[in-house]
C-alpha cells in the first residue's frame, strides 16, 4: 500500500463468538478525515445455536476508497467505537490503528 493507493486488500474476522466462522461481507462504512481514515465492515449474523469462541477464519476482502489514502492512517472502526467491549481487546492495541505513513 501506498499514499497513492484507492484499493485496499484486506483481512476480515468475525469479533463476536462465531464457532470459527467469519461469514460474508454485507456491509461496509468508510470514514474520512483529514487524519485518518476509518474502516468499518458489517459480516453476516449466524443462525441457529450458541457459538464457541475459538478464533474465527480471516476472510479476503477488497475495499474501494473514494480518495487516495494519502498521509492518514487507516484505522479499525471497530476499535474506536467506545460503548462496544471489542474496543478493549488485544486487537485493538494502539487505538485500532493499523497502518500509518
Amino acid at each position: 500500500m501506498t499514499e497513492e493507493s484507492t484499493s485496499l486488500d484486506l483481512g476480515v474476522m468475525r469479533i463476536a463468538c462465531g464457532s470459527g466462522i467469519t461469514g460474508e461481507i454485507t456491509g461496509t462504512h468508510v470514514a474520512y478525515s483529514a487524519e485518518d481514515i476509518t474502516i468499518g465492515l458489517v459480516v453476516e449474523e449466524l443462525d441457529g445455536e450458541a457459538q464457541t469462541c475459538q478464533s474465527n477464519e480471516t476472510v479476503p476482502y477488497t475495499i474501494k476508497l473514494d480518495e487516495p489514502v494519502g498521509n492518514r492512517s487507516l484505522t479499525d472502526a471497530s476499535c474506536t467505537e467506545a460503548e462496544q467491549e471489542q474496543g478493549t481487546t488485544p486487537a485493538c492495541e494502539h487505538d485500532g490503528i493499523r497502518w500509518a505513513p
